[in-house]
């Protein structure tokens, strides 16, 4: 029997879940239309002093005519938020259940912030994630919003707005840094604040989240914002507000005629899809000549192109933008057209419980016309370590934090700190790099190297924290005594067809062991290219280090092979002795707390965090631990020995439990 939702007076989660189960249990009908309709006519009660309007009356169909008057009127004070004709499609019953749900709620007194993160919560169950579309944390809203610092004389503008998050939250910012009364914050939001998306459901919750805000006027609009002027073909607007083959240009232009470009652009573009219309690739340096090219990535050109000289940008964009060499021509063209102010490394779990994708934010000013990249400009790079969600996506409170108020007051997170080190670099103060900031630098342009990386990972100082701990006259890595094996075997080669093998995935090796005995299978049965290695290989995985899959091909394990060969994922690395030597004692030294936090911090990608093998291979091995190699590396066998001599045993209970348990 399925759980049903508890509806909590002033957890507005609960109210939400409650009203979507009553709507799909009761009626089938889009139980996000039906739910946004129903907070519409609420706010609109509220809003407007008229609260015992929306309550449930003495019977079922007089609750319905309440609540059906209820919409009209609030579609007739703000335009836009729903279609026109917009009506209930719940009979009278189920209407009269929901309101009974949601009459025990203030969403007024509720806040702001608060209502935000429920739209957000509403919007992304039903509409986003399935685009590669993920709503922005608020409090990483917060942080972007701070970073730029946007002023009531500025334009605001975010091309990719879904539910409004960045705008309204810019909103707020000024509101707060200037002290604007109502009627300023109005004038601003209606004449400054600029919001455009492809979704007609976000752009409906964003004009509902700025009529919350004080204005019902905002400008935004339904359109692609990848399309230039020279793409579009002109078209009427829609009653909805709707501007199908329009361009932001041709938009503000009719709003602002003297407008040349964008004071700030706040945006996180979809991470997922890709633009394969050629009417559009064409109109964009980075996809011309091409078939199809990631949609993110025109983004970034479409935001450059669209901010005014000067102008300022905070955006979101996958790790890959920031350190694939397939973008690296992307990176020297924004370099050329902008300086980069900074970048900031965001938490893996930061966009959970939608997606693992790693993510940065990209911080930068575009160019005065003519102005070239200088060699010598200073980038802020950081790496964000306090996690503001859990494993599940789950928001951590920052211990001793109050229960309510904005995320970025109460969410255990880091961002804060960040902030004041780029307002001190940005100041020209020297930042300190000492204990507590090892995930904050500044690098050059010239330092960046010829693929321009700007990934902040890439230059976390605890990459080299043991060559700076370790003793200086000690000059022995890793590299010097190893090598990495990188002959393969394939199932569809004529050699692997007439051999047997034990092959390894990465959940075979964990904390210094193969673990359990291995079944032989034929060459054509390996499934894909396997890295080959042999008796006394360290084998260490380079995907999540975190998970501590380090272990040795010890003597008891190859025995168990009984002749077969030894295979294993690619997605290990096979360290083997240049001469010959027992390398056993290199896995406690992998394993150990000091190199475990060197490979975490260099890690990078998106859903698959990986390390180079130059990081390992520079590893620093201290001259301690090679003066008792010997020692330690016998050790070593020996723990393998008793583990292979352990799981003997148990696999020998194991059979007699079978034949005890066998029916004859």
């Amino acid at each position: 029997m399925a759980k049903r939702h508890s509806n909590h007076g002033g957890n507005l989660e609960s109210m939400f879940l409650r009203l979507e189960e009553l709507v799909l249990a009761n009626s089938g009908e889009d139980e996000f239309e039906e739910v946004f309709k129903l907070l519409v006519a609420k706010l609109y009660a509220q809003l407007t002093g008229q609260a015992e309007r929306f309550t449930a009356k003495g019977t079922q169909r007089e609750t319905a005519r309440q609540i059906h008057a209820l919409l009209r009127d609030a579609l007739e004070k703000w335009p836009g938020i729903l279609e026109e004709d917009a009506r209930f499609r719940l009979v009278d019953e189920h209407l009269h259940v929901c309101v009974e749900a949601l009459a025990m709620h203030d969403v007024s007194r509720d806040g702001l912030d608060v209502l935000d993160s429920f739209f957000e919560f509403m919007v992304s169950r039903t509409a986003k994630g399935n685009k590669g579309q993920y709503f922005t944390p608020r409090y990483v809203v917060d942080f972007c919003v701070r970073m730029l610092k946007p002023r009531s004389d500025e334009t605001v503008l975010d091309p990719a707005c879904g539910s409004g998050g960045f705008l309204f939250h810019a909103l707020a910012y000024v509101r707060q840094a200037e002290r604007l009364d109502e009627a300023a914050a109005a004038r601003y939001c209606s004449a400054s604040l600029w919001g455009f998306d492809i979704d007609p459901r976000a752009i409906r919750v964003a004009k509902a989240l700025m009529v919350l805000a004080g204005d019902g006027r905002s400008q935004l609009f339904r359109l692609n914002s990848l399309l230039r002027p020279d793409m579009a073909f002109l078209s009427g607007q829609s009653t909805s507000g709707d501007f199908a083959d329009l361009t932001v240009e041709h938009v503000v232009a009719e709003r602002r005629p003297s407008h040349e470009g964008f004071d700030v652009i706040l945006t996180n573009p979809p991470f997922a899809g890709e633009v394969m219309e050629r009417h559009i690739l064409d109109g964009y340096h980075a996809s011309r000549g091409k078939q199809r090219v990631e949609r993110d990535v025109l983004f970034i050109e479409r935001c450059v192109d669209l901010l005014r000289p000067g102008g300022r940008l905070a955006m979101v964009l996958p790790h890959n933008k920031f350190a694939s060499s397939e973008f690296a021509n992307d990176r020297a063209r924004l370099l050329n057209t902008c300086k980069v102010l900074g970048v900031v490394a965001l938490p893996r779990n930061t966009f959970l419980p939608h997606t693992h994708q790693k993510a940065s934010i990209l911080f930068l000013q575009k160019r005065a016309s003519g102005g070239d990249m200088q060699p010598d400009e200073d980038i802020f790079l950081a790496v964000s370590e306090r996690e503001g969600k859990n494993t599940k996506g789950k928001l951590r409170r920052r211990p001793g934090a109050a229960s309510n108020g904005p995320q970025w007051t109460w969410v255990d997170h880091d961002l804060e700190d960040i902030e004041r080190a780029f307002s001190a670099c940005r100041a020209g103060e020297t930042i300190s790099f000492g204990a507590g900031s090892a995930g904050i630098t500044a690098k050059r342009i010239s330092e960046l190297g010829p693929a321009l990386v700007l990934a902040p990972e890439r230059y976390d100082m605890r990459r080299s924290a043991l060559h700076r701990a370790g003793d200086e006259s000690q000059h022995v890595v890793l590299g010097d005594i190893v090598d990495i094996v990188t002959r393969t075997v394939s199932p569809a080669s004529k050699a692997a067809s007439e051999r047997t093998f034990i092959v390894l995935d990465t959940s075979d090796v964990r904390e210094g062991f193969i673990v359990g005995r291995k079944v032989r299978v034929a060459g054509t049965s390996i499934g894909s290219t396997k890295k080959t290695f042999a008796k006394g290989d360290v084998l260490v995985s380079r995907l999540r280090p975190y998970l501590r899959q380090v272990g040795i091909a010890d003597h008891g394990f190859v025995l168990n092979a009984n002749g077969a060969e030894l295979a294993c994922s690619t997605e290990f690395f096979v360290l083997r002795s240049k001469s010959g030597m027992d390398i056993g004692f290199l896995v406690p030294y992998l394993l150990s707390a000091p190199v475990q936090e060197v490979l975490a911090a260099a890690q990078e990608g998106g859903h698959h965090p990986r390390f180079d093998e130059s990081v390992l291979l520079s590893l620093p091995l201290p001259s301690s631990l090679l003066e008792n190699q010997a020692g330690c590396s016998h050790a070593i066998a020996i723990a393998a020995n008793r583990y292979r001599e352990a799981e003997s045993l148990v696999q020998e209970a194991v059979r007699k439990a079978d034949a005890i348990i066998k029916p004859e």
